[in-house]
């Protein structure tokens, strides 16, 4: 198998096997099996990505990758991912986990928490498009907003 077609699936990253010479490798848990191919063979349905880009390692975040499958001599069935997209939660969890996840400087579990309370699934829209709203929130300082 050497298919160059482009393709994508999602997933949330599990584990680093190499970092270094402007290349990542990591595993992915998916559960979108109708994406992968039926040579990966994988029950746990973990599959070895190789990118010129690194992740949040969190495994908090899930991602959609996009690129295409190699079967590797050596490794077996690998994605050989181009780009990827986080997928935003629309969950109160999800948006919680999302929030304290890293990708945002200065807010951990707490104020996402206080977030997400004031504004429920509504929050990314409002991230997005009126964070001024955010001032409503006690002890939410600029920093965090920007």
């Amino acid at each position: 198998m050497n298919n160059l077609e482009q393709t994508s699936f999602t997933g949330k990253y599990f584990k680093t096997l190499f970092s270094g010479n402007d290349i990542e490798i990591f595993l992915v848990n998916t559960k979108d099996v109708n994406n992968l191919p039926v040579e990966l063979g994988n029950k746990k349905n973990t599959v070895p990505v190789i990118a010129d880009f690194a992740i949040n390692t969190s495994g908090e975040l899930s991602y959609k990758f996009f690129g295409s499958w190699k079967k590797d001599d050596r490794y077996g069935i690998e994605f050989i991912a181009n780009s990827f997209d986080v997928v935003i939660p629309t969950s109160s969890k999800g948006i919680i986990k999302y929030l304290s996840s890293g990708e945002f400087k200065g807010i951990g579990k707490k104020t996402a928490e206080k977030i997400v309370s004031q504004f429920g699934e509504n929050t990314i829209d409002v991230l997005q498009n009126t964070p001024e709203k955010l001032y409503a929130i006690k002890n939410i300082k600029s920093s965090q907003i920007e």
